[in-house]
């Protein structure tokens, strides 16, 4: 019981301190030990994230370690994934997330959805200059609970109302909520094209996305 404590106390460490390495080596030994994913996705993994989320609110992290944190979480997950599967540990829900059409950046993004899947969503990501057809598509097949869009450059915004439109006029607002978010987007423009959340920051974005989880 006392190694897996300190095994799990260093893992979290290890995730604040962005190393790398030591993560790796420590989630094998956890596999190895028996450790379920559950706990060190809790208990290492999400706590460590928070810890890294506070050092960036302080202005003791930089957005160079808020991606490296981001892609470690990313890694984790993938490693942890076949054995999520195996145990049958079930999703917080179904999200669809892209960057809109015109916008290459996915920095924002990709730190978004790490902070999502280790906070148990099922996430399909749909990479950046997406086309409105491609998200109305995939909300019809995939049938989302949540749909996240971002867009960081200002020109690019109004493809997020343009979704929006379409989703209604193919009757589909009513069968996901939308999220929306990116550096220019504020909470009066969501407000304003009728999208049911935004999230300002990753942070933010997990929140919102269990809020409207708890939403029927």
């Amino acid at each position: 019981m006392q190694d897996t404590e300190k095994l799990i106390s260093d893992l979290k460490d290890a995730f604040v301190n962005i190393d790398s390495a030591q993560v790796n080596e420590l989630l094998k030994q956890a596999i190895e030990l028996g450790i379920s994913p559950k706990t060190i996705i809790e208990k290492a993994i999400r706590q460590g994230a928070d810890e890294v989320g506070k050092k960036y609110e302080a202005c003791e992290y930089f957005l160079p370690e808020l991606v490296m944190s981001g892609e470690m979480m990313k890694e984790a997950i993938t490693f942890l994934k076949p054995k999520m599967q195996a145990e049958g540990i079930t999703s917080s829900g179904k999200i669809i997330f892209g960057t809109v059409k015109g916008d290459l950046h996915d920095v924002g993004k990709n730190i978004v959805i790490s902070m999502l899947v280790v906070a148990g969503f099922d996430v399909t990501d749909l990479g950046v200059d997406v086309p409105p057809e491609k998200f109305i598509s995939e909300v019809e097949t995939k049938t989302p609970n949540i749909l996240c869009m971002s867009s960081l450059l200002t020109h690019t915004m109004p493809e997020l109302d343009n979704v929006m439109e379409i989703l209604k006029k193919e009757g589909l607002r009513e069968k996901v909520k939308v999220m929306v978010g990116g550096r220019p987007v504020t909470k009066d423009y969501a407000d304003n094209i009728k999208a049911d959340s935004y999230g300002k920051d990753a942070y933010e974005a997990v929140e919102e996305a269990k809020r409207l989880m708890a939403v029927k």
